[in-house]
């Protein structure tokens, strides 16, 4: 039931008593326990959600009922391991996880077998780690600031550059749908990489580059037609940068103060913005029509296929929300 949690509102003039629907989420899962969720995501197809808690480790979900399909477990796993980062391959088929301490494991999904890993250094932990997008390399960042390009399926090493950043931890690594060059965001800049050669084609510096100074870097993304990329602005606005210039394209107004961060789908229709009062807002794209809002939350997910909504809470439940209904 989406309404089923009645409030009341008293208006004080009148001494009248109003019942107020307020939307509750179409699913709840997990288990209310205290097991952290450190993080979740939707698979590709949006039929499933990876999450990862700190005992329990990884899980993977089905949206359409909430129950547990199965666990993912690495053969060196220690208990003070903790996941950063999982992703899954373009074609569905492969998990991929990595963290503080831990080596970057692939896991089968159909079976939950571990296929291979890449051993982490003892002095570096693997922040980030995306997959190309033909699947048949995968890039690391690790605490060094280090990039290294790895073949997917032996786990040779391929090249490696370092990049001189200012900010210790970086939040985001994403391609761009050419698939030469990729993103990489941390707290201060934005860096624009060759996927060949790794190194930085030019950055996006919070303190001297006007447009940025007043965004909150950890909610950059690719444009949806990949031309650009796009800022969340903590007064409310989204900034739309050219991605071979660094111009600004437009400033799209979302009218929500306080924006920390901004996810898309896959098809670039629907964008979603954590905001600094506990509201979650979906709205159209590039419209920015204003669907629906989750109170409590600073931050959610949007399946790729643009329906479902997903946060989570400290104590391990999770929560499927419909965005347009």
């Amino acid at each position: 039931m989406k309404f089923a949690l009645l409030v009341l509102v008293t208006i004080a003039s009148a001494g009248i008593f109003y019942q107020v629907a307020v939307p509750s989420p179409r699913l709840t899962f997990g288990t209310a326990a205290d097991d952290q969720v450190l993080l979740a995501r939707f698979s590709l197809d949006s039929k499933t959600v990876i999450s990862s808690q700190k005992k329990k480790g990884l899980q993977l979900w089905n949206v359409s009922d909430g129950s547990l399909i199965r666990q993912f477990k690495s053969a060196n796993e220690r208990p003070t391991q903790e996941i950063r980062t999982v992703s899954f391959s373009a074609d569905g088929k492969t998990l991929i996880a990595s963290g503080q301490d831990r080596d970057l494991v692939f896991w089968d999904i159909a079976t939950g077998k571990e296929l291979r890993a890449i051993p982490g250094d003892n002095k570096e932990t693997f922040f980030l780690h995306s997959m190309t997008p033909d699947d048949s390399q995968i890039l690391t960042v690790d605490s060094n600031s280090n990039i290294k390009r790895w073949d997917a399926q032996t786990g040779k090493l391929l090249k490696e550059c370092k990049v001189r950043r200012t900010a210790p931890y970086p939040n985001t690594m994403e391609f761009a749908k050419d698939g030469r060059n990729f993103l990489l965001v941390d707290a201060h800049e934005v860096f624009v990489c060759d996927l060949e050669t790794l190194e930085v084609r030019f950055n996006y510096d919070k303190g001297d580059h006007k447009p940025l100074r007043y965004i909150g870097i950890g909610g950059a993304k690719m444009a949806p037609d990949a031309a650009g990329i796009i800022f969340c602005n903590r007064e409310g606005k989204v900034v739309d940068l050219d991605f071979a210039t660094g111009m600004e394209r437009r400033t799209l107004d979302l009218k929500s103060s306080g924006i920390r961060a901004i996810r898309l789908n896959a098809k670039g229709d629907r964008l979603l913005a954590g905001c600094a009062d506990g509201v979650v807002r979906f709205f159209s794209y590039p419209e920015c029509k204003l669907l629906k809002t989750i109170s409590g939350y600073i931050d959610a997910q949007i399946s790729p296929d643009g329906k479902t909504a997903l946060t989570f809470t400290k104590n391990g439940r999770m929560m499927l929300w419909d965005v347009d209904k």
